[in-house]
């Protein structure tokens, strides 16, 4: 029963950590994706903006 008890937790923390790990390297992924979409657009617009003015 012992033994039993022990191992539920060992695999509870096994699947936080590998959740944890899963989950930040999303965000790690998402993150600068969403900042590179975010400066590629402000390039963007200032270009066009640059080139109606002239």
């Amino acid at each position: 029963m012992l033994k039993d008890k022990i191992k539920l937790k060992i695999i509870d923390v096994l699947a936080i950590i590998i959740l944890g790990i899963g989950f930040g390297m999303l965000l790690a992924v998402i993150i600068p994706f969403w900042i590179w979409i975010i400066i590629i657009g402000a390039c963007l617009i200032y270009l066009s903006w640059y080139f109606l003015k002239r």
